[in-house]
This record gives C-alpha cells, sequence and structure tokens, in this order.
C-alpha cells in the first residue's frame, strides 16, 4: 500500500509551512529554545525557556544572560560564548550546568548552541537549546553513592572478598585481602596480577588450579579449608567459598571468592585442649560430679591430695572424705547454696585415705546448661597448709615492697596497675587509681616487634632512664626497671617495674661536671694570669718610657717653637736681607708652618695610643689577676668596659659596641674576677652570634648593645646582640657543661655554664635570655647587690 502523500496535497502541506514564522514553530517545541545575538542581546526565546528559569518575557528579551540568569549558569554561558565566538561560529556546543531555581531547587541543564551565518551586516545570530538532565544527574550521583557504599561496606568487611577474570587475575579486592596480600590496605596494588606475586609456589599455584577447575567446570567451591600466608609469613586457616562468575548472558568471566579467617578457631581447639591438659597437671585438686553429687572425674592433684586413685573416687560421692569434723548442718547449708546454682566458698576438713586431716580452701561451682537446669558441679581443692605458707611468704615480700626505697608497680598481662607503694605514689603525686594513661604508656615503653594489645614478657630485665612529669607538673628523672612475672608453667603473668629517683645522683654529677669546669677554669686562668701578668709587666716598663719621652717632646717642642719664633723676630730686626731671604727660604724648604702645627697633634695623639695600650693591659692583669678571692665591692661599669677592651679583637670587625651605663650604679658585693669572666663570656658569644650572621650574609655589620640598671636590690647587665639567635630546640640546653653547636675547635661548651655557676650557684643571682631565631638574643644577668649567699 502507497503511504505517500498525493503531491497536490504534500504541496499544499508545504505552502502552508511555508506561512508558519520561525518564531511560531520554535514556540511550539517542548524543549526551551533561545536566540541572541552575537553581543549576547536575547532576541527570542520560547515558553519551555521561560518556564524552565521561572521569568517573564520582559525580563529576557532585550538583556542579555547577566541580568536575569543565576550566577551559575551565567559564569558558564560566558565562557562557552567566547569558545563560539573564537571558532567563528563553526560547529556546535554542549556543556551542562547546575543552578538554584527560585524555589531552591537544585537544577540541572544541558544546553547546546551554534552559530546562524549572518544574512545581513548585523554579524551572527547564537541560537541554543536547554534540556533539564536533574533526573538524570541525580540517578548517576545516586549510583555513584551506592558504589562508594557497597565499596566501604566490602572494604570493611573482616572476610576475604575478590574477583578474578579468566586468567585469575584480580579485578576486585577489599582492604582485607589487600592486607593479606600486600600488608597494606590499598587494593589498587593487586589490580591485574595474580596470585604468583604475593604467594609461595607451593600455595599460588594451589589457588591457580582450584579457580581454573571452576572456570572449566561452572561449578563452585564451598567452604573449603586452605592455608593463607600473610606478609609476614605467617600461615593462617581460612574458609574459603569460590564460584563462578557470569554476566548478563550467562557466560562465565572469572570467579568471586571469599575467605573467612577461623584461625582464632583453630587456636580456640588448641586452647580447649590446652585447658584440659592445665587442669590435669593443676596444683590444685579438681573433682566433677553430675547433678546428684556422684565423682565422674579427678586429676591427679586429686589423688595427690586425698590419697585416692582417681579409679578409686570415680562412681563415689564426696562423702568419702568426711572427718567428722562438721555438722550436718553444715553440709546441709552447703548443699543448698550449689543447688540453688550459687558458688560455695570455704574451708573443709577433710579426711586422707590414710585416716590423716587435711584442712582444704574448696570452691564448688555449679555447672547449668543452656535451659538453665544445673548439670554438674566442679569442685576445686587446696591444701591450705601450702596456701598458709605461700600466704605468709606473700606478706613479706609485701611488705617489703611496700617500704621499698624505690617506687614499684605492678601490672598485669593486660597492661593494668594492680599495685603502686607508698614510694610511688609519693615520686609521682598519684594514686593507682587515678594513674592517668600518658603517664603508663611512658612507664611502659614496649619494643617495635611486640603486641601493643598487651603486655608481652620479655626475657631478662630491661633498664632505661627517662624523665616523667608528676602530678605537680615536675620533670623527675628516674632509672626505671622492668621484668616479667611468669608461673611455674612458664605462663606470662604480668610486670613489675621498679622506678629510682635519679634527682640526688644527677646533682652530684652535675656538681661534678661543674667542679670539673671550675677546675679547668680555674687552671686555665691561672696559666692566662701567669702569662698576662708577665706580659702586662714587660709591656708596663717600655710603655712608661715611650709616655714619659713623649711626654718630654711635647713640653719641649712648644719651648723650641718660642725659641724659633723669637730668633726669626731678632733676626729680622738685626740681620741683613740676604740673610733673612735664607732663613725664609730654609723655613719653606721644611715646611715650617705644617711641622708647628702638626707635631704638638702627632705628640697628641701618641700619648692617647699609650694610654689605651695602658688601660688593655691594666685590664688584662684585673681579668686574669683578680687580687683576691674573697668577696669585694666592685664596679660594674667598669667590669663591662674591661670586657669591651678585653674582647676587642672579637667584635671590632664585624661589630659595633652601644652602651648605656647608669653613672650611678652601686658597686656590687662579689667575686669580681668570676663576674668579670662571665660577663666577658656572654660578650663573646654575642660577637661570634654576629660574626655567623655576617657570614651568611643576614646583615652587613651587627651591633652589641650593652646597659647596665639597678632593679629593686639588683644590679642587672644586659646585652642585646642582632646575631643569628639561639635555635628554640637547643635553649633549654644551653647552660649544661660541655654543650656546644659551634664547630670542633670554636668551642669547648664551658663558657655560659661557667657563667651560669658564676651568677645563679655563686651568687644566688639570675641570669635569663630572650632569643628568636635570626634576629638576636638578649642576656640579662642579675646579682644582688649586697651579695646574697652562695646557694
Amino acid at each position: 500500500m502507497d503511504s505517500s502523500a498525493p503531491r497536490e496535497d504534500m504541496q499544499s502541506l508545504i505552502e502552508a509551512l511555508n506561512r508558519c514564522s520561525i518564531c511560531e514553530l520554535l514556540e511550539a517545541i517542548p524543549i526551551p529554545v533561545f536566540i541572541k545575538t552575537e553581543e549576547g542581546i536575547h532576541i527570542f526565546c520560547n515558553t519551555s525557556y521561560l518556564d524552565i528559569l521561572s521569568i517573564s518575557r520582559e525580563e529576557v528579551i532585550g538583556f542579555r544572560i547577566e541580568d536575569f540568569a543565576p550566577a551559575e549558569i551565567v559564569s558558564n554561558a560566558v565562557f562557552q560564548d567566547e569558545c563560539l565566538r573564537v571558532a567563528n561560529y563553526k560547529g556546535m556546543l554542549h556543556y551542562r550546568t547546575d543552578f538554584t531555581d527560585k524555589n531552591g531547587k537544585r537544577r540541572y541543564v544541558q544546553i547546546s548552541k551554534c552559530g546562524l551565518p549572518p544574512k545581513d551586516s548585523r554579524g551572527h545570530w547564537v541560537i541554543g537549546t536547554v534540556e533539564e538532565v536533574t533526573e538524570e544527574v541525580n540517578y548517576h550521583n545516586e549510583l555513584t553513592e551506592q558504589h562508594r557504599f557497597l565499596r566501604t561496606i566490602i572494604d570493611n568487611l573482616p572476610q576475604l572478598i575478590y574477583a578474578k577474570d579468566l586468567e585469575s587475575r584480580f579485578t576486585l579486592a577489599n582492604k582485607a585481602t589487600a592486607l593479606l596480600a600486600t600488608g597494606k590496605p590499598d587494593s589498587s596494588a593487586l589490580m591485574g596480577k595474580t596470585d604468583a606475586e604475593f604467594f609461595r609456589p607451593e600455595l599460588w599455584v594451589k589457588y591457580y588450579n582450584d579457580e581454573q577447575d571452576i572456570i572449566r567446570s561452572g561449578k563452585p567451591m564451598v567452604n573449603n579449608v586452605e592455608v593463607i600466608e600473610d606478609t609476614e609469613g605467617n600461615l593462617r586457616w581460612s574458609n574459603t567459598t569460590k564460584m563462578p562468575l557470569r554476566d548478563e548472558s550467562g557466560k562465565i568471566t572469572g570467579i568471586i571468592g571469599i575467605g573467612s579467617d577461623f584461625t582464632q578457631f583453630k587456636k580456640s581447639e588448641e586452647q580447649l585442649r590446652l585447658h584440659a591438659t592445665a587442669l590435669e597437671s593443676a596444683a590444685d585438686g579438681i573433682l566433677i560430679t553430675d547433678r546428684t553429687g556422684t565423682i565422674m572425674w579427678a586429676n591427679s592433684a586429686m589423688s595427690n591430695v586425698s590419697g585416692y586413685s582417681p579409679g578409686e573416687l570415680i562412681g563415689k560421692t564426696p562423702k568419702i572424705f568426711k572427718s567428722g569434723c562438721h555438722t550436718e548442718d553444715f553440709y546441709r547449708k552447703l548443699w543448698r547454696t550449689i543447688t540453688s546454682g550459687q558458688t560455695w566458698k570455704g574451708e573443709i576438713i577433710n579426711r586422707r585415705k590414710d585416716n590423716q586431716l587435711r584442712t582444704d580452701e574448696t570452691t564448688i561451682t555449679p555447672v547449668s546448661n543452656e535451659e538453665g537446669r544445673i548439670t554438674h558441679f566442679i569442685s576445686i581443692c587446696r591444701d591450705i597448709t601450702d596456701r598458709e605458707l605461700l600466704r605468709q611468704e606473700m606478706s613479706r615480700i609485701y611488705t617489703a615492697v611496700t617500704h621499698s626505697k624505690d617506687g614499684i608497680m605492678l601490672l598485669t598481662k593486660e597492661g593494668r596497675p594492680f599495685f603502686v607503694n607508698k614510694s610511688f605514689v609519693n615520686m609521682l603525686g598519684y594514686e593507682m587509681s587515678a594513674l592517668p594513661t600518658e603517664l603508663l604508656e611512658a612507664i611502659y615503653v614496649s619494643d617495635e616487634s611486640e603486641d601493643t594489645d598487651s603486655l608481652p614478657p620479655s626475657e631478662g630485665t630491661r633498664v632505661r632512664r627517662t624523665s616523667l612529669r608528676t602530678a605537680s607538673g615536675d620533670m623527675l628523672p628516674l632509672e626505671i626497671r622492668d621484668w616479667a612475672v611468669k608461673d611455674n608453667n612458664e605462663e606470662y603473668l604480668g610486670q613489675v617495674f621498679s622506678l629510682r629517683d635519679l634527682t640526688d645522683e644527677q646533682r652530684h654529677a652535675e656538681e661534678q661536671k661543674m667542679l670539673e669546669v671550675r677546675l679547668r677554669q680555674a687552671q686555665k686562668m691561672e696559666a692566662i694570669g701567669q702569662l698576662a701578668a708577665g706580659i702586662a709587666h714587660e709591656i708596663n716598663n717600655p710603655i712608661q718610657f715611650v709616655g714619659n719621652n713623649t711626654t718630654f717632646l711635647q713640653s719641649t717642642f712648644a719651648d723650641l717653637t718660642r725659641l724659633i719664633e723669637a730668633q726669626q723676630q731678632a733676626l729680622e730686626k738685626c740681620a741683613s736681607s740676604e740673610q733673612v731671604k735664607e732663613v725664609r727660604q730654609v723655613a719653606e724648604e721644611i715646611d715650617y708652618e705644617y711641622i708647628k702645627g702638626e707635631v704638638p697633634e702627632a705628640i697628641t695623639q701618641t700619648l692617647e695610643g699609650v694610654r689605651r695600650v695602658s688601660d688593655i693591659v691594666k685590664a688584662m692583669k684585673d681579668f686574669s689577676h683578680p687580687g683576691t678571692k674573697n668577696r669585694q665591692r666592685a664596679d660594674m661599669n667598669k667590669a663591662v668596659g674591661d670586657a669591651i677592651l678585653v674582647a676587642r679583637n672579637e667584635w671590632k670587625y664585624n661589630s659595633e659596641i652601644v652602651t648605656d651605663l647608669d653613672p650611678a650604679l652601686p658597686n656590687v658585693l662579689c667575686l669580681a674576677g668570676e663576674v668579670n669572666q662571665a660577663i666577658l663570656n656572654i660578650l663573646v658569644n654575642a660577637a661570634h652570634a654576629i660574626n655567623e650572621a655576617v657570614a651568611k650574609k643576614r646583615r652587613d655589620k651587627g651591633i652589641i648593645k650593652i646597659s647596665t640598671r639597678t632593679h629593686e636590690d639588683e644590679v642587672q647587665i644586659v646585652i642585646e646582640d642582632n646575631g643569628c639567635g639561639i635555635p628554640k630546640r637547643i635553649q633549654d640546653r644551653i647552660f649544661e657543661p660541655f654543650f656546644t653547636t659551634k664547630e670542633v675547635g670554636k668551642g669547648t661548651g664551658q663558657g655560659l655554664a661557667i657563667t651560669y655557676d658564676t651568677i645563679v650557684r655563686k651568687h644566688n643571682g639570675r641570669i635569663t635570655f630572650n632569643s628568636v631565631e635570626n634576629e638576636g638574643t638578649t642576656f640579662v644577668i642579675s646579682l644582688p647587690i649586697n651579695g646574697k649567699t652562695e646557694k
């Protein structure tokens, strides 16, 4: 049947279509459509376009997208329009964007746009459509979230879950599988690889053959018990199910496997055997009876306690042990207690087979089934004599531990403290019930190989030294010893920790170090003193000659000048012009006027140099040979000046010294020589810090500011530099003896230690500092004016 329309009908349809305007056609399209000029001004949009933006036509026509659309749409639209313009309006652009409509709903749209070639000089038009894809995007996001959710579930399951292709290469693996194969939870390391890259040949070959059998036969392998190996070489048991993985058409595309680690169940089975062995080898006598009291089982210890063999006991009742020492009411109460489901504990006097009486500490426990019905009784007996001996021994041990000078702490094998003695509480300030977790962790430092879930037994005694923070916030130096406690079967029971206070030992060690430093310093100063005194004496004599002779030349030259001038005046009055001319010529040749003016200045400078040499010599004598070991009043301003002179060679090249010395500063009662040395040490350190900063080109030249002042009953000497500063990590160690950060040969680590010893310990003063790395350091020396008693 011919379904085409007659030609005359088709022609009429085409003519009718031509009579329709393009705008009418676009308005009828259910898809949002817009047309705008090359400049972005909208000249047309259909109703669907207005509906999707929830605006009116008056808000669109004649306006740019920036004038009415949400910001999210605008930013993308402007960028895509520019891309279309750069492409000369060839081709079509597609992009997606999201926006929040006027009702607050988040919506997603796909926009397609292309250029219309110009028909006149008005340039290109841009025509575009807007398709809402909110449901599609939300569905995609939901699928993505579901995938993420399912992946999270799989990754957090303890079972091994994985999938492989036809070549047994991993296509999916959860974290548990990745941890087993690689030791890390990143499953991406398995993708595309086979078991051959992670397991020993005898293991991966078996895995591969099993999987290929499943792929060939299509039959699953269910609850297969197999051995697996982790990255540390530990063998574990796994209950594994593997089944074929099929696509939608039913074709096998690989396998999927699920494995459950039941190593713990294996261990539990072994534990049951160990428990049975332990019951048999227990030191306590153990009886198991049925609910009527008939003996069903007895261990060897029960035979030793009672004198009856297990064969003689089985089938009997505990009445066989009756001694006649207890009333019938005693046994009735015992029986009522255990038949009511309660445990009975107490002491019973029993009779052995040889008629000897024994006192047993007995515990009888009822055993119930799932319905709560009592089926058996378990009786555990211990000879009280052994218990009493043990109790006495424990009492002696407890007394010794309680009164021990060292702190003692006992921990269970799970790491929980169950005893601390008085010394432990006095040392750290914590009762056992209030021990903070961080303190316990600091006391017990496990090896990296040890299990952190419990305290494993260690071989021998571990000894270490550390410092712990007490309840008052002080750091207490301690020697900590710990060792494992085991029972007769070498089973680990817990740990003993012994804490010895090292405060006195460290103080003694520091005093010994400081004595050594003082001795070295005294020897050095004595040698330097002898040398400096000799040098000063040898320099002093010739300097006196030079000074005296220069002073003589100074006064004599003035007399000679007066004589020469008087002679010149007399010559001009009496001599002939030729003679006067000759004298004037000689005066010009020797430049008499220059000599007359410069020689006095040269003599004055020479005398100033001699004075400076004398000052340096005197400062050397004061530093190297203070003259007395007794305390005396000393001028700290003079001490600062002497230190500047003596240390000149350290600071003159890279530093400038600025002083602000209080002229009314009172004299300080002190050991002058040692205080001088302390000031010199800090000044030299400041110079070295600036030299280092200059060497690193952090500054061209440094400044050392030294000031003195009175603060209450103290004199303070402030030495500030803009050198390299002290790194924060070592600021708490700078006063330690022999600690230095300088290169070998450039520092002994004694300067600041001696300074601290001199100011703080010998003079009961204070030395504080503030330092910022790469900016500088300020030291403040505070000395009691009246010389307080040495600490």
